[in-house]
Formats: C-alpha cells, structure tokens, sequence
C-alpha cells in the first residue's frame, strides 16, 4: 500500500514539470517581436527601436525602401533584415548591443556606414559601398563577424579596427578602398577566411601597435602600395591557400624587427619580414 501511495504522488511532480517545460516555450515564442518598416513611405528603423529600447524581447525588424537615417543599437538582440532591396543612407551604430545581426542591407553615407562601438555584431549578405569614412569601424573591445559580403570604395578605410577590438571575416571582397583595406591597430585581431579577396586598396592589411591576425583561404592581391604592412610588434600568420601577388610594393612588409610573418604557403610577392622566434 505505502508502494502504491509513493507512486501515485509521483505522477503529479512529472506532470508539473512538464507543463512548466512547455509554458517556458511558448513565452519564448511569443516574446519574439517582428515589425515591418517601409522607409520610402516616411517609416524609420529607429522609431520601432526607440518604441522597444526597454523590452527584453529579440526583436526583428524587416526593411523596404531607402533609409535616409542614422540607426542606434544600444541595446540587445536586434536583427535587421534588408531582403536585398533595402539601403540605409547613413549610418547603422551599435552602441553596446550584443547579437546584433545586420542582413542583406546596402550602407553608405556621408559618415560610416557600420559602426560597432563596445557591442557585438554580425553583418551577412551586404554592401557596404561609397561611404564618406570608414566602410565599417570596430571600436573598445567590440567584436563583428562579416559573412559573404562587399566592403568597397569607401572614403577612408573599408574595414577599421582598433583598441582591442576583434573581426572575423569570411568570403567577403574588401576592394578598392581609398585607405587601408583592413587596418588593424592597437591590440586588436583579426581572423580572415573562407574565400576573402582584398584588392585594390592603398595597403591590403595594415597593422598597428601589438596587433595580430590569422588569414587562410584568402587573396591579398594588386594594392596599391603593399599586401600586408605590420609596426609596433604586430604578427600574422598564414595557412595555405593564401595569394599575396602583384601589390605595387611588398607583399609583406615590417616597419620593425619585432613584427613577424610565417606562413607554409609559397607567396610571389617580395616579403621583407622576419619569421617568428620561438
């Protein structure tokens, strides 16, 4: 008999516990706010963030037409989404967002096209064109992830990333930039893959002040002066496939003996850089 009791006050502990599993689902679900912006009809993608700027719900905000608009993302889990149709002229900034994510947008105006400053960000599937600045600027230990996108004929750097800051690059073009393709300065990272072409830039790479970066799968071809430009006790490290040809001074360039450059890919270009010392 006491068998029996144990048993039958067990049931009612596994049937809350579940029920409280499927409650916990649905707010999830239903926490989860989509709003649509059509910039062409006057509607901006900073009304609808400024109208949730104190609500913890991810929010998702999907956008037509051309924005004529400066975007600012300080706080967390916002995607915006351009369905390859929408552009922002001005600047989207992320001020201390995390899980930001930026997809298939054009960006360009008089400023920087994305700026991430102490947040977290992923930018996909997007141009960032024609930018009178930075194409994109990482700032104060922030970090972006950039996946299959254009950063090109900005003003100044495409990419811009400085104080401790991180990026992760994968298949995307940095071309024709009228500054650096990438400069990477003062304690700041880079990781540059998956298929990235850098051309047509003044220095492909530019590294600054105790920076590094890892680059594989990736083409470091025709700047203007050199591929990669490193001072102040920068490093990179290669891993085959790299290209690094044709650029109009070095390959690899080391203002200093203490910057270094190893890589087990055969490169064409000139490099004037010592190898690490272990």
């Amino acid at each position: 008999m006491s068998t029996s009791r144990r048993t039958l006050k067990a049931y009612p502990v596994k049937i809350s516990s579940a029920l409280l599993a499927c409650l916990a689902l649905f707010t999830f679900q239903v926490g989860a706010v989509t709003k649509n912006v059509d910039c062409d009809k006057g509607q901006t993608i900073q009304s609808i963030i400024d109208k949730k700027q104190q609500s913890s719900e991810p929010l998702t905000i999907n956008v037509n037409g051309i924005c004529e608009e400066y975007v600012s993302i300080s706080r967390d889990d916002v995607s915006i989404y351009g369905n390859n149709d929408a552009t922002v002229e001005g600047t989207i900034e992320v001020l201390g967002g995390m899980r930001i994510l930026v997809d298939s947008m054009k960006l360009k105006g008089p400023g920087i096209g994305l700026h991430v400053f102490g947040g977290s960000a992923e930018l996909r599937n997007s141009y960032v064109t024609n930018n009178g600045d930075f194409g994109i600027a990482v700032n104060r230990n922030s970090f972006l992830s950039v996946y299959d996108s254009t950063i090109s004929t900005n003003a100044h750097d495409g990419l811009h990333v400085i104080v401790g800051s991180t990026v992760e690059l994968h298949n995307t073009d940095i071309l024709n930039n009228t500054g650096n393709g990438i400069e990477i300065d003062r304690h700041s990272n880079a990781d540059i893959r998956d298929g990235c072409k850098i051309s047509g830039n003044d220095n492909g790479v530019r590294m600054y002040l105790h920076s590094s970066a890892f680059i594989t799968d990736t083409e470091i071809t025709n700047n203007h002066s050199n591929g990669i430009w490193m001072n102040n006790d920068s490093g990179v490290i290669g891993f085959a496939p790299i290209t690094i040809s044709g650029n109009s001074s070095y390959g690899v360039f080391c203002y200093d003996a203490e910057s270094s450059f190893e890589t087990n890919s055969a490169i064409s270009d000139t490099i004037n850089c010592s190898d690490f010392n272990y």
